[in-house]
């Protein structure tokens, strides 16, 4: 209870260092018994009990953390909500922006919140570029690899530090860094990737939260398809604290799951139809990507490919990179009933949800699903990748390829054998769990 009756006040005004020390000290007294006139021993430290419960604590906040967490939670809902105490602090400070670090301005406690949590949430956010006007390319936190400024060695011209990702976008789409008086090395031009801004779609940059780089679902890949045994990166305490707590509460253990065989293979829409097969695919999490796909028609027959090489983003980024470029080389064949196979279903579950303007995927998401209209009919479904091993080979074949989509006529010669399979419905095995 006591933990508790501080929030409302720390949602929006920046507690004193000692403030924060006493209600923390209040806290572990209570927790061990402590009074004035009798101390008692603590016999778990203050960090093991400020944990939270699943990892082994207590779940009690440490003061000072939580505030700072409100007070950045504050910073996020000036910028996003379009009410009147938020339009009035605009107002009222003038110099406060989503770029601004809010020192050396004295204000409202509102205001001295607001710059106590200002550090913490640029730490966890990052920029949507949409049309990429209002967003520094050099300054701002746009790229998965951090600001592109701290990339880089040396002072800038006044001209190319004003810089906005729009200015360094041409006409068609790709980078021009004309406007630079220096030539960007490879290295840094591999991590830029391709433009992030929106291709068909319309929309204001924004702020994100920065999504999780949790590798749990890299290594179980890596585990499955390539027999590499990889220790990802979780938490152990974590780990051991739910397996005690469950085997203490369950009584018994819940039997594994079973699995059966089932035989796969590249299945062919029906006579007259249209299927583009997509894969994305990071050699890390997030690591390099690459993203590829190909249009067959009822009999097997290649139709049109295409190949991207990518930057440094995750696996679900480069699944709807594919499903993107997909959809554009479609129409521009002018298919109007396409059936899409894609292995990777937290994409399709992305596509088909509601996310919000600042899902940190909602400008690739956007144009997908402006592209999804343009066509009279279309079905978007999983497919194991056993049926998807075309468009697997051509995203892992990018070497030589540039940021650019390039469009293929022709198959190239390294996968002619997969679509001959394809082709005469060759069966694979795989194992998928008993229903």
């Amino acid at each position: 209870m006591l933990a508790a009756i501080p929030n409302y006040y720390m949602q929006t005004m920046a507690l004193l260092e000692a403030t924060c020390n006493n209600l923390d000290k209040m806290n572990r007294d209570f927790i061990w018994g402590s009074t004035n006139d009798k101390k008692k021993i603590h016999l778990v430290s203050w960090d093991t009990s400020a944990r939270p419960k699943k990892i082994g604590g207590l779940g009690v906040k440490k003061t000072e953390a939580a505030n700072k967490a409100s007070l950045a939670k504050l910073n996020w809902n000036l910028i996003h909500e379009n009410k009147g105490w938020a339009h009035t602090i605009k107002a009222k400070y003038r110099r406060y922006n989503t770029n601004s670090t809010c020192k050396g301005w004295r204000g409202s406690y509102v205001w001295q919140g607001l710059r106590k949590g200002r550090e913490v949430f640029n730490k966890g956010t990052k920029w949507n570029a949409k049309d990429g006007r209002a967003v520094s390319f050099w300054e701002d936190h746009w790229n998965v690899n951090g600001i592109i400024k701290n990339l880089i060695q040396g002072p800038l011209f006044l001209g190319e530090a004003s810089l906005k990702i729009y200015d360094m976008i041409s006409d068609n789409g790709i980078w021009c860094f004309n406007k630079l008086s220096f030539v960007l090395p490879p290295h840094i031009l591999d991590l830029l990737g391709p433009p992030p801004i929106l291709q068909f779609a319309s929309g204001s940059d924004c702020i994100s939260w920065i999504g999780s780089k949790n590798a749990l679902w890299h290594n179980r890949n890596k585990f499955v398809f390539e027999q590499t045994m990889l220790l990802p990166k979780v938490n152990y305490d974590a780990t051991l604290a739910k397996a005690t707590e469950f085997f203490h509460i369950s009584g018994k253990c819940t039997p594994p799951r079973t699995t059966k065989q089932v035989m796969v293979k590249w299945e062919p829409p029906t006579r007259g139809e249209i299927k583009l097969n997509i894969d994305g695919l990071a050699i890390d999490y997030p690591g390099k990507a690459s993203a590829g796909g190909l249009i067959r028609d009822h009999l097997g027959r290649w139709v049109k490919g295409f190949v991207r090489k990518l930057c440094i983003i995750s696996n679900v980024d480069a699944e709807l990179w594919a499903l993107r470029d997909g959809l554009n080389l479609a129409l521009k064949c002018n298919i109007n009933k396409l059936y899409v196979d894609m292995d990777a279903s937290s994409a399709i579950d992305l596509i088909n949800s509601e996310a919000s303007e600042t899902h940190p995927l909602s400008t690739i998401i956007s144009d997908c699903r402006l592209l999804m209209t343009r066509l009279q009919e279309l079905r978007i479904q999983h497919a194991f990748c056993e049926g998807n091993q075309c468009a697997d080979i051509l995203a892992k074949k990018v070497v030589g390829f540039d940021f650019v989509c390039t469009f293929l006529d022709n198959p190239l010669t390294w996968i002619n054998l997969q679509l001959e399979a394809d082709s005469r419905g060759v069966l694979y095995l795989r194992n998928v769990p008993n229903s």
